[in-house]
């Protein structure tokens, strides 16, 4: 039998035992406020790549004959959860904008912490979110353009990336009077934080027919909704 620990020595057990609880607690409240790289998704399929393919053939710029049109071609105006959108498509995505189509397919973000405690986009109806992998965002952005390389039945006429420090990958077709662009930014709501991928549709410069502008860092603007 172990003799009994008293006096002294029996203080300092407790004290040791108090700080070895407090360092448990301490490591507790770290792991919650552990930042965990994310990324939620709703990928361009090909039907929604020809949707999209189809929006930009309307002339955005007649809000109401536009309205109707986008309408027929299956955007739908109910079951909306974010405020600022103007539709949303059968799987999932919504669309933004004013004269312009918009419309994010994947989200780069910080889970965790107190200022984004629990997963707001992972938990919209046809999205999905996981802990991000390496390449897994910039992957889903050539997906996207492989997808519309296919309804519009060329390659980006525009393709490449912006200056740094972003290095933001654009890739662009005029589609008659408009310009159809796949590409990656910062999201607006979480104050220019996080990062998207989307597509945009808007007006093009210059009359239908002509070329694109040569270097894609003069269609950056373009990309802003």
């Amino acid at each position: 039998m172990e003799p009994a620990v008293t006096g002294d020595a029996a203080d300092d057990a407790t004290k040791t035992a108090d700080v070895d609880a407090d360092a448990d607690t301490e490591d507790f409240d770290d792991d919650e406020d552990l930042l965990l790289s994310y990324l939620a998704q709703c990928p361009i399929t090909d039907a929604t790549a020809a949707t999209l393919a189809a929006a930009a053939q309307i002339d955005l710029t007649k809000v109401d004959e536009a309205d109707r049109a986008l309408v027929g071609l299956g955007f739908l105006k109910d079951g909306i959860e974010v405020d600022g959108a103007w539709y949303r498509l059968p799987e999932g995505h919504l669309v933004y904008g004013d004269y312009t189509v918009a419309v994010p397919f994947a989200y780069s973000y910080g889970l965790g912490g107190e200022l984004n405690p629990e997963d707001y986009w992972g938990t919209l109806p046809g999205w999905s979110s996981a802990e991000e992998e390496p390449d897994q965002f910039r992957s889903l952005i050539e997906d996207a353009v492989q997808a519309f390389t296919r309804a519009l039945g060329a390659p980006p006429e525009r393709d490449g990336r912006t200056r740094q420090p972003f290095a933001n990958r654009i890739a662009a077709w005029r589609v008659g009077g408009n310009v159809l662009i796949v590409s990656e930014g910062k999201e607006p709501y979480s104050y220019w934080q996080d990062d998207q991928a989307l597509v945009i549709i808007t007006a093009a410069p210059g009359d239908p027919g002509d070329p694109l502008p040569e270097d894609v860092n003069d269609m950056e603007r373009l990309r802003n909704y």
